[in-house]
């Protein structure tokens, strides 16, 4: 009964998620050099364009700590297996899901 209620918690979750907004809502500034995120088949993409050094955070969409990357100046491929995951820099907070 608990898998069950666990399950349905998570599958309510995802519905009720944007994994990745395709458009920036009125009130939501978007910074030019603000790191950027992709997801792909089997990985995520983080893109940073400046000199600055952003560190993410990516949690399962339960709250655990997967991984922590540093990027600077460049891109960088993260491997993940299919899922639900959140994403967070200093700049911004993503759902993101990779098939």
């Amino acid at each position: 009964m608990k898998n069950f209620a666990a399950i349905l918690l998570t599958l309510l979750a995802l519905t009720a998620v944007n994994p990745i907004p395709v458009q920036a809502n009125a009130d939501e500034r978007i910074e030019a050099n603000a790191p950027q995120l992709k997801a792909a088949s089997g990985y995520i993409e983080l893109t940073v364009s400046s000199e600055t050094t952003f560190t993410f955070h990516i949690f399962s969409i339960t709250g655990q700590l997967i991984k922590r990357v540093e990027v600077s100046d460049g891109s960088l491929q993260v491997e993940l297996p299919a899922g639900c995951y959140i994403v967070k820099c200093e700049k911004w907070s993503k759902k993101v899901i990779v098939k």
